[in-house]
């Protein structure tokens, strides 16, 4: 099962992205396959890190969200991605299905009618000068009908286009979660924390650009 979405809501569609199959079209539906890899290394225990992981709403802030069902931080809990108030505008729902304490949370991505799109991992590497945090996405998204000004030859450049984009900003968002923990377990009161965050928003286009 895929993802159906519009050509505008690529953009908002997935976390993280790497180096992409090449995208292919079907009776006028375009399939756009999704697998990534991110990582960055934060100086803080695991124990730190890990409210941030369960709860990422403080840095991932390119689209809104929100918690929608289940128990707040443990398996079974489904967000909200993207959207409005009232359930309009796109979105997709992401559902924790397997957690390791410190050490690994694994999410279901599925899309607003509850087709499977694919599956997402955090992992927690703890070493002796902090932690490596890893995040790696494995899906596939469809266009329902595909837009008259794009002929099939363009999917590899539109696939290519649309990974580039979000590798870089899944990057920048693991960059705003360092900035976030050090920042606050090093002691810098709450004015300095987010003057800290707002400098990354404008920096890296987290504001949802």
């Amino acid at each position: 099962m895929t993802s159906r979405v519009t050509f505008g809501s690529l953009a908002i569609l997935m976390w993280a992205v790497l180096p992409a199959t090449i995208g292919y079209a079907e009776d006028d539906v375009i399939y756009l396959n999704l697998f990534t890899h991110a990582e960055v290394h934060i100086s803080e225990s695991p124990e730190s890190i890990w409210p941030y992981i369960v709860d990422p709403s403080d840095w991932k802030t390119a689209s809104k969200i929100s918690h929608y069902s289940g128990t707040s931080g443990e398996v079974g809990e489904v967000r909200k991605v993207g959207g409005e108030e009232g359930g309009s505008g796109y979105h997709f729902f992401i559902e924790t299905v397997a957690l390791d304490a410190h050490k690994r949370q694994v999410i279901k991505l599925a899309d607003d009618q509850g087709a499977l799109m694919g599956y997402a991992a955090f992992t927690l590497y703890a070493g002796d000068s902090g932690t490596l945090v890893t995040y790696d996405v494995y899906a596939e998204s469809t266009m329902d009908e595909m837009p008259e000004d794009v002929t099939p030859d363009q999917i590899p450049a539109i696939e290519a286009e649309y990974m580039n984009t979000n590798q870089a900003r899944f990057e920048r968002e693991l960059v705003h979660l360092k900035k976030i923990v050090e920042n606050r377990n090093s002691g810098l009161s709450q004015g300095e924390d987010e003057a800290s965050v707002d400098e990354t928003k404008n920096e890296t286009g987290l504001d949802g650009s």
